[in-house]
Parts: C-alpha cells; sequence; structure tokens
C-alpha cells in the first residue's frame, strides 16, 4: 500500500517537475519584449536620475514620469505627466509638464502655461519616451549564459554590458534618453558610454514588470572632465489591461504655439 502511494505522489509531482524546466534569458527576455511592445495599451511609471560630477561638485537631477499610450488601428494616443525638477539660482524647482497628443496635435502644459500644435508621429517620439526607447534591446548572445531566477511563475535576471558590447540598436536607445534627460552639454557633443547595468522582471504571464538600468557617460565640458551617471527604472503597470486617456484640459485652453523645458 505504501509503494502505491509513493507512485502516486510521485505523477502527482511528475507535471511540476517537467515545468521547472529552467528558460534563458535569452529566450525569456524575447518573449517578454515582444509581448509588452506589441500591447496596444501601455502605461509606465518611469523615475529617471541624473547626477553629474564634476572635479569635486556632483549634482543630481531626479525626474518622475506617468506615462500613457494607445496604439490602435495605427493612431497615437500619448499622455505623459512629468514631476521636473531643475536648479535656479541654486535652488530647486519644480514643475509638473504634461504631453497630451492626438489626432495629430500636441497639447503642452506647464503651470498655467498651455499650448498646442501640429506634429507627426515621428516627430513626437522625437522628444517623448515609447515603449521602444524604454524596452531596451539587449544583445541576445549576451543573455544566454545569464542566471534566471524564477518563483511563482515570475522570472528575473541581471547582467552587465561591457561599453565595448553596446550595439549599434542599443546605443541609438541610449543616445534617445540622453537626448530626453541629461543635464550636460559636452564640448563637441562628444562623449564615451561606461557599462550598462541592466535588471529585469516578468510578469507570471509573459509580460515585462520591471526594469531597471545605469549606464554612464564621459566627456569635457568646458574642457574639464565631466561624467553624467543616468539610472532609470519602470514599471509596466497591469499589462493587457485597457484604460481610459482623457485630455487633462479642455482644447480651448491651449494657445497656438509650443515650448521647451530642459
Amino acid at each position: 500500500m505504501k509503494k502505491i502511494l509513493i507512485i502516486f505522489l510521485i505523477l502527482l509531482m511528475l507535471p511540476g517537475l517537467v515545468s521547472c524546466k529552467k528558460v534563458g534569458a535569452d529566450s525569456l527576455y524575447s518573449e517578454i519584449a515582444k509581448n509588452t511592445l506589441a500591447l496596444e495599451y501601455i502605461k509606465f511609471n518611469l523615475s529617471v536620475k541624473s547626477t553629474v560630477t564634476s572635479e569635486n561638485s556632483t549634482l543630481t537631477i531626479p525626474t518622475d514620469s506617468e506615462i500613457k499610450i494607445i496604439n490602435q488601428d495605427g493612431k497615437i494616443t500619448y499622455l505623459s505627466t512629468s514631476a521636473l525638477r531643475f536648479m535656479i539660482e541654486d535652488k530647486m524647482a519644480r514643475v509638473t509638464l504634461q504631453h497630451y497628443y492626438k489626432d495629430g496635435i500636441l497639447y503642452q502644459s506647464a503651470g498655467d502655461v498651455k499650448m498646442k500644435h501640429e506634429l507627426s508621429a515621428e516627430k513626437l517620439w522625437e522628444g517623448n519616451n515609447n515603449a521602444e526607447t524604454l524596452i531596451l534591446k539587449l544583445p541576445s548572445e549576451l543573455l544566454t549564459d545569464v542566471k534566471v531566477e524564477t518563483k511563482k511563475k515570475v522570472s528575473s535576471f541581471e547582467l552587465t554590458v561591457s561599453s565595448k558590447n553596446i550595439t549599434d540598436d542599443l546605443k541609438e536607445q541610449l543616445d534617445q534618453i540622453i537626448n530626453l534627460y541629461s543635464e550636460v552639454k559636452y564640448d563637441g557633443g562628444n562623449y564615451t558610454y561606461g557599462d550598462l547595468d541592466v535588471a529585469v522582471k516578468s510578469t507570471n504571464d509573459g509580460f515585462i514588470s520591471t526594469c531597471t538600468a545605469l549606464f554612464t557617460t564621459t566627456g569635457t565640458v568646458s574642457g574639464v572632465e565631466t561624467t553624467e551617471t543616468i539610472s532609470f527604472a519602470y514599471e509596466v503597470v497591469n499589462p493587457g489591461n485597457y484604460f481610459a486617456l482623457d485630455a487633462p484640459y479642455s482644447a480651448s485652453e491651449y494657445e497656438e504655439g509650443e515650448f521647451t523645458v530642459k
């Protein structure tokens, strides 16, 4: 009787043992990145910090954003709400900046300033974040031997991409992040990359849950060697769920024109 019971328990465990088959970070990331990029409704909570070090001074500027994107039938609706912090006469100032895009018009607001202007979708993404920028194109060959931790169907991994292994596709994404969040202007626009540290976690149903990344650039500013460290972390909020995306203000409140906050 005991032998029969043991055999029965082993048979019950077999499906679980089969499901514990290890998945490589390359195949895992390929799947969850593809699934996340395919979402028609996607929402990010994004936090970015720029830390600039030059000689004996260090300055850190944080930016927190909520980004909602609907990409349905070739039409884009977009809303980004960001808490920006910047220095004015050695004091930290804060402003809430909103970008709302629909039907080819970008609506901008910062405090009491509200402006709108026509803009193509291609130009929209030159000055704003989208999923194609935040979901990094990590080289699959570097993920092959990366260890994946899995618990209750949630998987995670970490890796460091050395500066020499930053591919052109990945560099293009990092350049876009620098364009949006860098606090320095290097002499001649020239800088070099350091290593890139990345940590990724999946949801239990095959999407990206969170991603954190950190990288540095080094160059000279007015002849002084300067390093900027940019760290960013995002959460994909309830991937696969629909949500409402309403304009923050009535269209009649916006004046014709545009502005840049940097």
